[in-house]
């Protein structure tokens, strides 16, 4: 694989997007980000990412809501939630969405890179690379 896996941040703090984007950019992603679902629909209309990082709640709506769509769009597409929301019923509630993890805010560097590491390449291969 020779293309740099493609993450797009769904954030509506812009602090919040810097830190992503410097972490994962250290490790090897290619970061898009949009900080409401308006602008995240108009990137997904546009290109299918390896993954998706979506906080849960967002200025226009709900990060559940924009995963259910992502998933009927693309249905083998990988999301993972990096929320504040740290009660079991908002995990649940995410996983049942199609999300593949949650990560509780403020999260240690290690886990958000290797829970998204564990879930780009789930199954061997990016989404964009595999067949359908």
């Amino acid at each position: 694989m020779n293309e740099k896996p493609h993450i797009l941040i769904v954030e509506d703090d812009p602090d919040g997007i810097g830190f992503l984007a410097v972490l994962l950019g250290w490790e090897g992603y290619q970061i898009s980000s949009a900080t409401d679902l308006a602008q995240a629909r108009e990137l997904i209309d546009k290109t299918q990412f390896d993954l998706y990082l979506l906080d849960t709640w967002l200025p226009d709506g709900s990060g559940i809501d924009l995963c259910k769509q992502i998933k009927t769009k693309y249905q083998d597409s990988k999301v993972v939630f990096y929320s504040g929301l740290g009660y079991e019923k908002d995990k649940k509630l995410a996983l049942e969405s199609g999300a593949q993890a949650y990560i509780v805010k403020p999260a240690k560097p290690g886990e958000v890179e290797s829970t998204l590491a564990r879930c780009i390449r789930r199954d061997g291969h990016l989404n964009g690379t595999s067949a359908m």
